[in-house]
């Protein structure tokens, strides 16, 4: 479930909770698929993971010296096909909706326990 908060203005940052809004103000909690229709935006985390490693060059390369060149790459995940936002699309390593019980950090690592 998702919470349904009044607008915080800037000026009341330092009153503001672990989930990002005031949590003693919540209007309402709503199903995360049912926000968009009520002309809610719903949030979520996301961890973008990449490696970065050395590797000679030289192993059959254009270099004959045993240069390292830092190679580096991003982790995706694909989508399932069975999806029904963006199937067979490219993801981050970790995400998912931002649930009204847990903080961001909280979330993130339960997101990444269930994509492990």
């Amino acid at each position: 479930l998702y919470p349904i908060c009044p607008f915080v203005e800037s000026s009341t940052v330092g009153k503001i909770g672990r989930n990002g809004h005031d949590e003693k103000v919540v209007l309402a909690h709503v199903n995360r698929s049912t926000a968009p229709y009520l002309g809610i935006d719903s949030v979520g985390v996301h961890l973008n993971c990449y490696v970065s490693q050395n590797e000679e060059l030289g192993r059959g390369g254009s270099c004959d010296n045993n240069e390292k060149s830092p190679m580096k790459g991003v982790w995706l995940q694909k989508r399932a096909s069975t999806k029904s936002h963006h199937p067979n699309c490219w993801d981050p390593t970790v995400a998912g909706g931002q649930p009204a019980c847990l903080s961001l950090i909280e979330n993130v690592v339960k997101e990444a326990q269930e994509e492990a």
